[in-house]
């Protein structure tokens, strides 16, 4: 059975896979089966396929972006992190053409473990308003 300070390991690895664009090793955190219900904010059903689209238009989208962990909380099976992402608007985003614009973020995400250590449910609320706000032009004056 994985502990919480074991789980809180597993996502400080994963977010530092993440920034060095090792998408296997940030993958491998995650059970095949996940639940990925935020996606359907996206309009993308909740599996790792779906997941995994989302992050490769985000990277395409911002090909720098970083994370900075502002904040992590491990309580049972349940891991909290507040995280700063930062990246450069260099490519088309919600139907919104490249600005090359510099944006900053806070994102929430709750990652519920298995007791072998694997994510099983990723649940992402990210400022989607501050984003839009940034790279300009996407909302009305």
């Amino acid at each position: 059975m994985s502990t919480p300070e074991e789980n809180k390991r597993t996502i400080l690895r994963i977010l530092a896979a993440w920034n060095i664009r090792n998408l296997d090793a940030f993958y491998a955190g995650f059970d095949p089966c996940c639940d990925f219900s935020s996606l359907a904010e996206f309009g993308l059903p909740p599996t790792l396929e779906s997941f995994k689209l989302l992050t490769t238009s985000m990277l395409t989208s911002f090909p720098d972006v970083q994370n900075t962990i502002e904040a992590i909380v491990a309580e049972g099976d349940t891991v909290v992190v507040r995280v700063i992402e930062k990246g450069t608007h260099r490519g088309t985003w919600q139907n919104i053409p490249a600005t090359n614009k510099q944006v900053a973020y806070t994102e929430i995400v709750f990652y519920r473990f298995t007791t072998d250590g694997k994510i099983v449910e990723w649940k992402f609320f990210a400022d989607m308003l501050g984003i839009l706000n940034q790279i300009g032009g996407a909302l009305p004056a």
